[in-house]
C-alpha cells in the first residue's frame, strides 16, 4: 500500500469476500472491477459485475447473516472497508451516505426483480413446451397402438383370406 493511500489492493482473481463467511465490513469499490460469484449445487454462478463507485458487503452492517455471495477482484482493484462502527459514525456525518447505499440497493432489488420476473416467464413457457411435447407423445402412442390393432387386423384378415383361399384351392383340387 502506497502512503497516504487508504484502502486495500487486490490482485486478478483474489477472493475479497467469500460466501458463507461471516460478514462485518462492506467495501466500496475505489478503482478496478470485482466479479460476484454464488456457489449453487456445487457450481459458481456468475452473478454481477462491479465497478469504481459500487459497493458490496452492505447487507452484513444490517444483519448478522453470512456472506451470501463470493467477491472476487477482476484484474487489480482497490477497495475501501468500512465496518459498522465506522458506517453508523460517517452516516452520523454524513446522512446522504446512507441515502446513497439505500439507491444502490434499490437499484439491486429493481434488476433482481426483473430478473426473476424474465426466467419466471422463461419456466412457463419451458413447462407448457413440455406439457405440449407431453400430450403430443401420449397423441402419437394412441395413434401408434391404433394403427398397430389396425395393422393386426388387416394382418388377421389376410390370414383368414389366405386360408379361405387355400381351402377352396385344395377342395378344387380334389375334383
Amino acid at each position: 500500500m502506497k502512503t497516504g493511500e487508504l484502502g486495500k489492493t487486490y490482485q486478478d482473481g483474489e477472493a475479497i469476500i467469500r460466501q458463507g463467511e461471516p460478514g462485518d465490513r462492506m467495501y466500496v469499490i475505489q478503482s478496478g472491477c470485482a466479479a460476484v460469484i454464488a456457489q449453487i449445487g456445487g457450481k459458481e454462478i456468475h452473478i454481477a459485475n462491479l465497478n469504481a463507485g459500487d459497493i458490496f458487503g452492505e447487507m452484513a452492517l444490517f444483519d448478522k447473516e453470512v456472506r451470501s455471495a463470493t467477491v472476487r477482484a477482476v484484474g487489480e482493484a482497490r477497495l475501501l472497508s468500512i465496518d459498522r462502527k465506522g458506517f453508523l459514525r460517517r452516516v452520523n456525518e454524513d446522512p446522504s451516505l446512507a441515502y446513497r447505499i439505500l439507491q444502490q440497493m434499490s437499484a439491486r432489488l429493481r434488476k433482481m426483480n426483473t430478473e426473476i420476473s424474465q426466467l419466471k416467464r422463461e419456466v412457463r413457457a419451458v413447462l407448457r413446451e413440455r406439457r405440449a411435447f407431453k400430450e403430443r407423445r401420449t397423441i402419437d402412442r394412441r395413434r401408434s397402438t391404433q394403427q398397430e390393432a389396425d395393422s393386426e387386423k388387416r394382418a388377421s384378415k389376410d390370414r383368414r383370406d389366405r386360408n379361405e383361399r387355400r381351402k377352396r384351392y385344395s377342395s378344387l383340387a380334389d375334383f
